[in-house]
C-alpha cells in the first residue's frame, strides 16, 4: 500500500476507534499498525477501554522515548519514528479524546502540571470602514452594520460579514474606489462574503482590504497573514490577491495563501481550479494545478512548486492544527497566534519533527500535553509560553 494511502487508512481507523464504530477486524488492523513501530512492548489495543488505553499508551510512549535516548546514536530516523508514533496516534486518540472528555486528567508524574492556561481562539475581528470608523465584529449584533454608497454591510445570524451583491459592478465613487478592511487579532478568525459572492476565511493575525464594489475590469484585494478563498467564478472579471511581494490571479477557484511576515516563505496551495502566481516587479509567472503549492521567498526568485497534501494547508479552516514533518518553532508560531501568547525558549531548541492533528478547540494546556509526549516541556506564565529544555 502506498505511503499516503496507508496514512489515510490509519486516520480512518483512528476516527472509527474514537467514535466506537470500529469492527473487530479493523481494531486488529489498527493494533497491528501500532505495534509495527517498535518491538519495545507496545500495548495491545484489543479490548482496552479508552481510559485504560490512554494510560497504557502513555506508559509505552515514555518507555519508547527512554529506549530511544539510549540508542540515539544508531539512527536519526528511529528518533523521528518514535516521535511520529507518539504524536500521530495520540493526537488521533488521546488528543481528540481530551477534547471529547476534558474531565480526564493526566497523572502528574507522567506529564508536567500546567497551572495556568489559555483558551483557544474564536470568531473575532475588527472592520474598518472607508471613513475610518472601526466596528468590533465580535460585539456587533447581527443585522445591518453600515451603508456605504450602494453597498450594504451586514453581520449574518451565523456570524459572517456579508456585502450586498448588488454593489458588484457599481464601480468607483466619483473616480475613487472605496475600501473596507477586516483584521483579525491573535486568537481570532473570521469569514467574509464579498460583494461578488466570493467567500473568504481569515486565520488569526490576518487582514484583507477590499473595495465595496469591484470595478468593471478586475476584482483585486490585498491580504496579510493567512487567508483561504473560494472565489466566485467570473471569466470576464479576474480576481487578484496581492500579498507580501506576491500576486495570485484566478477566475474562480479555491486556494489558501499563507503570507505571515514571521514565516520565511509565502505559500499558495490550490485545491480547485487554476491560479497564476507571480512576484511583484518580476515578469515571470507560474501556474498551479490542484494539489500543488507554490513557495516563494520574498524578494528572491524563483517560484518553486511542489505536490502537497492540501488538507494540511486548510486544516486551520476546518478546525485543526495539522502538521507533517513540522519543527517545534513552526508549531509554536501557530500556537502563539491562536492562543494569544508570546513564546520564548530556555536552553537549546529541540530539533525533533512532529506529525499529527490537534483540534483548535482544545485549550492550550491540552495541546501542550500531547506535544510533551515528544519529550518537549513547557510552562505558562501570564500570557507567555516558555519552552523548556
Amino acid at each position: 500500500m502506498a505511503a499516503k494511502e496507508n496514512q489515510e487508512r490509519i486516520w480512518e481507523l483512528a476516527r472509527k476507534w474514537q467514535d466506537d464504530s470500529i469492527t473487530e477486524d479493523e481494531r486488529k488492523e489498527f493494533n497491528d499498525w501500532y505495534k509495527s513501530f517498535d518491538d519495545t512492548g507496545m500495548p495491545d489495543l484489543l479490548g482496552d477501554s479508552p481510559e485504560a488505553l490512554k494510560e497504557r499508551m502513555l506508559r509505552s510512549v515514555m518507555k519508547m522515548k527512554s529506549n530511544s535516548d539510549r540508542a540515539a546514536a544508531q539512527t536519526t530516523f528511529f528518533s523521528y519514528r518514535v516521535a511520529a508514533a507518539a504524536i500521530v496516534l495520540l493526537c488521533l486518540s488521546v488528543g481528540a479524546y481530551l477534547f471529547l472528555r476534558p474531565s480526564i486528567k493526566y497523572s502528574a508524574h507522567k506529564i508536567a502540571v500546567i497551572k495556568t492556561d489559555a483558551s483557544p481562539g474564536r470568531n473575532k475581528a475588527i472592520l474598518t470602514l472607508s471613513n475610518g470608523e472601526k466596528i468590533d465584529l465580535d460585539q456587533a449584533q447581527s443585522g445591518i452594520l453600515a451603508r456605504e454608497k450602494s453597498a450594504i454591510v451586514k453581520k449574518t445570524k451565523d456570524g459572517r460579514l456579508a456585502y450586498n451583491n448588488t454593489a458588484l459592478g457599481a464601480g468607483p465613487n466619483n473616480g475613487e474606489m472605496l475600501y473596507n478592511t477586516v483584521t483579525t487579532p491573535r486568537a481570532g478568525q473570521y469569514q467574509i462574503t464579498l460583494s461578488d459572492g466570493s467567500d473568504v476565511w481569515l486565520n488569526a493575525c490576518s487582514s484583507i482590504s477590499f473595495p465595496l464594489a469591484f470595478g468593471e475590469n478586475e476584482r483585486q484585494v490585498k491580504i496579510s497573514g493567512e487567508v483561504y478563498f473560494e472565489v466566485k467564478k467570473n471569466k470576464h472579471l479576474p480576481f487578484r490577491v496581492i500579498s507580501n511581494n506576491q500576486i495570485v490571479e484566478v477566475l474562480g477557484t479555491h486556494f489558501n495563501i499563507n503570507a505571515y511576515v514571521d514565516e520565511s516563505v509565502v505559500t499558495t496551495t490550490l485545491l480547485e481550479g487554476s491560479v497564476k502566481i507571480s512576484q511583484l516587479n518580476q515578469p515571470s509567472a507560474k501556474f498551479l494545478k490542484p494539489g500543488q503549492q507554490s513557495i516563494i521567498q520574498p524578494g528572491k526568485a524563483p517560484i518553486n512548486i511542489q505536490q502537497v497534501d492540501t488538507e494540511i494547508a486548510v486544516a486551520w479552516k476546518n478546525g485543526y492544527f495539522r502538521f507533517e514533518h513540522a519543527d517545534l518553532q513552526s508549531l509554536m508560531r501557530q500556537f502563539s497566534r491562536w492562543y494569544d501568547v508570546d513564546v520564548s525558549y530556555e536552553g537549546a531548541i529541540s530539533d525533533d519533527f512532529f506529525e499529527g492533528q490537534i483540534p483548535r478547540s482544545s485549550k492550550l494546556s491540552e495541546a501542550l500535553k500531547i506535544l510533551e509526549l515528544g519529550d518537549v516541556h513547557f510552562k505558562i506564565k501570564d500570557k507567555k509560553l516558555i519552552v523548556l529544555p
